[in-house]
């Protein structure tokens, strides 16, 4: 017989230990990824709003892009911008701040990252994001390259001027993990994610934001006090 069954069965109800599970959302975390810090040297730009197709030899590209914030490599004898990297953080994220974790007791038993939401509020960009990875790591990771930062799954590619919602694709690996850190170390973490814009000789010149949320469904077991 279970410890707070019998002391049911005792009468003594005062101070008995109770399981309690607590099931909630955690978040919506939002992100925005902005081409505001992207962007075109004047010299590559066509004048219609799109990448001009300028020739190159080899790996030099005539346009030399100082002042830009991208890489402009020569690619199949054209100059192409090298992918543009967003690394995206957020604030440090406290469970405390979504569910009862007192009503959990002295500890946490037992955890589980059911699973990950997404949606897209708004979305003005007028090129294709490629897929969003996100990432989780302790409170104390400073960024993606921290050595403690997890994969924790991938939101799919984001079409032009498309705004979608639908379930992450979770890395089983960093879910697990994620729950293992809840029970052993802390409930106070931090989430990552990171994308790239990609565009070559031809396409539009980037333009625009996109709005995302992340929800992540917790599980969490301790024991309680009647």
């Amino acid at each position: 017989m279970k410890p707070w069954v019998f002391c049911w069965a005792a009468g003594l109800v005062q101070g008995c230990a109770v399981p309690v599970t607590l099931d909630f959302p955690v978040g919506p975390l939002e992100y925005e990824v902005s081409t505001d810090d992207l962007v075109v040297p004047a010299e590559l730009a066509d004048g219609n709003g799109s990448i001009a197709t300028i020739p190159c030899n080899g790996s030099v590209c005539p346009v030399e892009g100082s002042q830009s914030s991208l890489v402009i490599g020569c690619l199949e004898g054209a100059c192409d911008p090298e992918p543009y990297s967003f690394a995206l953080d957020l604030p440090v994220v406290d469970l405390a701040a979504y569910g009862d974790l007192q009503s959990l007791g002295a500890r946490i038993s037992e955890a589980e990252v059911q699973g990950v939401q997404y949606r897209v509020s708004q979305n003005t960009l007028n090129v294709e994001l490629p897929e969003v990875t996100l990432f989780w790591g302790p409170q104390t990771a400073a960024s993606l390259d921290d050595a403690t930062v997890l994969r924790l799954g991938v939101i799919p590619r984001l079409p032009a001027g498309a705004a979608p919602s639908g379930r992450v694709e979770l890395d089983s690996e960093g879910q697990r993990a994620l729950a293992d850190y809840f029970v052993r170390t802390s409930t106070v973490f931090r989430v990552f994610a990171e994308t790239t814009v990609d565009v070559g000789p031809g396409a539009p010149i980037p333009q625009g934001a996109a709005q995302l949320m992340a929800t992540i469904d917790v599980h969490l077991a301790g024991s309680g006090e009647l």
